[in-house]
């Protein structure tokens, strides 16, 4: 009640977090924490109490619980960390309830790389923060005196959410409201990013290989032009008896020369289609994905 009264009745700020970070193996951290400014600190200083006492007797380490306390600019939060082994047993009364705001109908289920996750965050009666026995309306407790915050990490690329903020790190913030409930849901591809990187990557290597083949054979072309074109200059400003003359082109010598431009032009169709092949299947192996065709064959 005393909290309650001082943050009405003067500047003081409080604010508490339920972070959630979801790890790609469904493993989970969870904070329940609450903050402080300076001056609700010192107040609840002169009130003989102590603000990393707020939730009372220390947890049980044993079962992954452990305390912490972080500042943040003038803000100071205390908060009980929790280790999940897997969310998708997690049962939301395994941490309790918060100062303002229960977690329930709890949900966390994962469908090859879709990952979804549904919650319900209930705040507390007012009867339970003692509102209740104050002179006071709760609608006069605005976001700028005290906030509660529901912050989700989800594992992979967030799809779909109904969250009212995503951080620039693509953390979900939802804004609990000081009565009544909210739905959570969120839900994130933990496999496309992956394979958009693999698809991309193998494509770089095609275009990669089907350039270093095409160079090979232009520069191999300039070559053999270069010379037919240093032997006729020197056929006819007459060869120097020391100076064998270049043997004459024949039928043959461009049969030859024909042959070999069509063995290389078969190596390279013959990367290419290797290239494209390893290329689909890869993207098989990371899900349906249509390659289409590739534009290196009619060329």
């Amino acid at each position: 009640i005393f909290i309650l009264a001082a943050l009405v009745l003067t500047a003081c700020r409080a604010e508490t977090n339920i972070a959630l970070d979801i790890n790609d193996d469904d493993s989970a951290n969870m904070n329940v924490e609450i903050g402080f400014d300076e001056e609700m600190r010192n107040l609840i200083a002169q009130g003989g109490e102590d603000p990393a006492d707020i939730f009372g007797d220390p947890p049980d380490a044993a079962r992954g619980y452990e305390p912490y306390e972080r500042t943040d600019g003038d803000m100071t939060y205390y908060g009980i960390s929790h280790k999940i082994d897997d969310l998708k047993t997690f049962e939301s009364s395994d941490i309790g309830q918060d100062m303002f705001a229960e977690l329930g109908d709890f949900s966390y289920t994962r469908d090859g790389t879709r990952a979804t996750l549904d919650a319900t965050i209930s705040a507390s009666s007012l009867d339970d923060t003692g509102l209740g026995e104050l002179p006071i309306d709760a609608g006069d407790i605005t976001g700028d005196i005290f906030s509660a915050n529901f912050i989700v990490s989800m594992p992979g690329k967030v799809i779909e959410h109904n969250a009212d903020e995503v951080r620039d790190d693509g953390a979900l913030v939802w804004n609990l409201p000081f009565t009544g409930s909210k739905d959570i849901m969120a839900v994130s591809d933990t496999g496309s990013s992956a394979s958009a990187w693999l698809i991309w990557l193998l494509a770089a290597f095609l275009v990669l290989g089907l350039l270093a083949v095409i160079l090979a054979v232009v520069l191999s072309r300039k070559r053999s032009a270069r010379a037919v074109q240093e032997a006729a200059a020197a056929h006819e400003a007459g060869s120097s008896p020391l100076t064998p003359a270049p043997a004459p082109l024949t039928d043959t010598t461009i049969g030859d020369a024909d042959e070999m431009r069509d063995d290389m032009a078969d190596d390279v169709q013959d990367a290419a289609d290797e290239l494209e092949d390893n290329l689909e299947d890869a993207a098989r192996a990371e899900g349906d994905v249509d390659m289409g065709e590739n534009p290196a064959d009619e060329d």
